[in-house]
This record gives structure tokens, C-alpha cells and sequence, in this order.
């Protein structure tokens, strides 16, 4: 394929948000789980902002990540919620305890290359180049009275051990394809963090046992807890994180020329989420909704040839979702 080396760059922008808590809402969520308590045992946040130039087909962009989950026991939701709420705690139930997260924020570039093997399927394949800051990678198992824990982070979130940030270093490729199938079905398919790591130099990481101990309770049965912490805290040299692999698969069907039919597959964290949907063209712009039936969300969207936006979430008013999505691409 000849590249026009009279082309002139484009700049273009692309945002993509996802959030979505399940034991409380987003709200409470930012405020230590101060609301109302729905059950269930995953939390995560995935924020993607590109800005950069295209020339042909490459691009070269600015690149800004913060990713972070969560993934509990239902009895661990259970205990942290009675525990940042002052509520009772029935001093014979035992609490089995389950939780592993990862987060991690990231700056650098990200270069991408679209190959058109065929007419009917183009190739884009993305390097993402960056540093690393705001590590937590590690797990907590064992019980109310007794729990073990194995994390690294870039500051100490449970003990306020004082240590130096680690420097992490980062690299990640990403790969888009698009097909058609039967000369009308378009297929979108987009995986990110295909293969995915980052180095870590000069690690923290704590290992410890917490043994808890109820001291007292006052009238209202709040009970008061005095952990015994034993255990070793390391420095690691070189410590590599894995990224796991996040799919986004979508299928356009047209039905007439007004009108298609939507169905996407989204993995992420463990979650397995299928969405049915319909848009509408309008000469050269094109609006629709897509519903998520798993997490009770609706999307709705506007594309334009040079710009789109989506829009996604469980409820109308900011306080009560669960759920809020936002993309955006400037073309």
C-alpha cells in the first residue's frame, strides 16, 4: 500500500469511559459506601483518553489510562459496608473474606497502523508506550477473625507504611478488526490489552496476617475491632503486572436503508455483558439505542461523519446509578 505524502495530518480525540459498582452506587462508591447497601461482589472503572494526529494510515496520539476493579466475596461487600456505616456486627457470624484488585493510571503514546489485507476486512493494530503510577495489584482471603494479605501498591493504603513510589514502565498492543460478512453484516471487534504488562522497579509489597480481635460493643451492638497485624514488608526489584485482555465485539445488520440492527459483546474483568439494539440512518448521520439487559442499562447514541457520542447509564439521576458510560471520538 503507497502512502500520499501530501496527505495533511487530522487531529482526532477519542474518550471512553465505563463504570459500573454493583454492592452501592457510583455515588456512594466516591464516599466510603455511604448509601444505600444492594449486594453483589465486583466494582470497576476503565478510562481511555487519546488525542493525537492521523496521517493516512497511521496515527500517533497522547494517551491517558486509569483503570481500576474490584472483585469480593458477597461477605466481604457485607462486612465493609456494616463497617463504614457503623452498623451492628453479629459478633457469631463469620465473615469469609475474598478480595483481589488491581489499579494503575498511565501517560505516554500510542502508535497505530491500519492494513487493509482485502477489501472487505481492514487490520488496525495499536502499541501503547507509557509510564506507570498508582499501583494496587494484591489480594485479601481468610475470615473476620483472621485474614491473610498479599499486595503491592504505590502507597499503602491499609497500613500507611511510608514508602518511595515505584516507577513503572509500561507497553501494550491493542488490535481492531473490521469484516463484512455476507456483503451487509458489519463486525467490529476490539481488544485491548491483547498482550499487556508493566514493570514495576523498587516494588513495595506487604505480606501479613490481621488477626482480629472484638474488644467491645456499645448499646447500639457497633462493635469495636483491634487488628493484630504480623507479617513482612519487602521491596521488590523488578515486579511485572500482567493487563488482562478487555472485548468489545459489534455487529451491524442493516434491515432497510433506515434502519439496522445492533447486537455488541463486551468481556471485561470477568464480566460477560451482551446488549441488543437498533439505529437509525438519517442521510450521513445515524442515531439509535442499545439496551444491556444484565446491568438494567440503557445507551444512547449520535453519529456524525466527522464526530460521535454515546451515552449509557442505569438510571436518570446521577445519585442513583450504578452505571455510567461516556464515549467520544472527534474525528
Amino acid at each position: 500500500m503507497s502512502i500520499n505524502t501530501q496527505a495533511q495530518p487530522v487531529a482526532f480525540t477519542r474518550v471512553d469511559s465505563f463504570s459500573w459498582s454493583e454492592p452501592v452506587t457510583l455515588n456512594a462508591a466516591f464516599r466510603d459506601w455511604q448509601g444505600d447497601f444492594l449486594g453483589g461482589n465486583q466494582q470497576f472503572s476503565d478510562n481511555w483518553l487519546e488525542t493525537g494526529v492521523r496521517v493516512n494510515d497511521w496515527t500517533l496520539a497522547f494517551l491517558y489510562r486509569y483503570d481500576i476493579a474490584l472483585r469480593f466475596s458477597q461477605d466481604t461487600a457485607d462486612f465493609y459496608y456494616r463497617s463504614q456505616n457503623d452498623l451492628s456486627i453479629d459478633p457469631d457470624q463469620r465473615y469469609h473474606l475474598s478480595l483481589n484488585g488491581l489499579r494503575f493510571t498511565a501517560r505516554g503514546l500510542r502508535f497505530s497502523k491500519m492494513h487493509q489485507p482485502v477489501h472487505s476486512l481492514s487490520l488496525t493494530w495499536g502499541l501503547s508506550l507509557f509510564e506507570a503510577d498508582q499501583r494496587i495489584d494484591g489480594e485479601i482471603n481468610g475470615t473476620d477473625r483472621s485474614a491473610r494479605i498479599d499486595y503491592f501498591y504505590s502507597k499503602d493504603e491499609l497500613f500507611d507504611r511510608v514508602v518511595d513510589r515505584p516507577s513503572g514502565t509500561g507497553i501494550s498492543l491493542d488490535l481492531a478488526v473490521k469484516t463484512h460478512v455476507f456483503t451487509d453484516t458489519r463486525i467490529t471487534a476490539h481488544v485491548t490489552d491483547l498482550l499487556g504488562t508493566i514493570l514495576w522497579q523498587d516494588a513495595p509489597r506487604t505480606q501479613a496476617s490481621a488477626s482480629l480481635d472484638r474488644t467491645s460493643s456499645n448499646q447500639d451492638g457497633v462493635v469495636t475491632l483491634e487488628p493484630l497485624i504480623s507479617g513482612r514488608e519487602t521491596i521488590k526489584s523488578n515486579d511485572w503486572q500482567i493487563l488482562q485482555p478487555r472485548v468489545h465485539i459489534q455487529v451491524h445488520q442493516p434491515l432497510n436503508p433506515r434502519m439496522d440492527a445492533l447486537f455488541d459483546y463486551r468481556y471485561q474483568h470477568g464480566k460477560h455483558l451482551i446488549s441488543t439494539g437498533a439505529a437509525f440512518n438519517n442521510q450521513d448521520q445515524k442515531f439509535g439505542l442499545r439496551l444491556w439487559p444484565q446491568i438494567n442499562t440503557l445507551e444512547l447514541f449520535f453519529q456524525h461523519p466527522h464526530w460521535q457520542i454515546s451515552v449509557a447509564s442505569d438510571a436518570l439521576s446521577k445519585t442513583q446509578a450504578q452505571t455510567l458510560w461516556l464515549r467520544f471520538s472527534l474525528n
